[in-house]
């Protein structure tokens, strides 16, 4: 019996105590990472201070690199929004004028980045040809 009581406390105590452990292991090496990083952050903020965005694309290949993946990734996000918006536009165009109020609100509300008009054309047409 003696010897289930202390297992169970040194278990208790274990679980107790391995969390502040863990913190402040954790709390080290938070700090040392800022540190570190604080010196590098100096480093590089002295080496390009009142440099222009110019400076930085024509002599740091890895600034430039940054720079035009932001680019082409803001040129993606605009195509597929304007995409969205004409498709979006003739699917619920297509649901008014098959009277289906359910498709045209969800359209209108969900955010879908082209899904479900796609969808919504499939079964469209598809409903049509059954028709016909």
């Amino acid at each position: 019996m003696n010897k289930r009581l202390l297992f169970s406390f040194v278990i208790i105590f274990l679980i107790a105590i391995m969390p502040i452990i863990y913190a402040e292991s954790v709390s080290d090496f938070v700090q040392q990472q800022i540190t570190t990083n604080s010196d590098v952050k100096a480093q590089v903020t002295q080496d390009y201070a009142g440099k222009s965005l110019e400076y930085l694309l024509q002599n740091n290949p890895e600034f430039r690199m940054a720079f035009r993946t932001v680019i082409i990734l803001l040129i993606v996000v605009a195509l597929l929004s304007i995409v969205d918006i004409v498709l979006r536009g003739f699917a619920m165009w297509r649901a008014s004028k098959n009277n289906s109020k359910t498709w045209f609100w969800v359209l209108l509300v969900v955010n879908s980045l082209c899904i479900l008009p796609l969808i919504y054309f499939y079964i469209s047409r598809s409903k049509k040809h059954k028709k016909k």
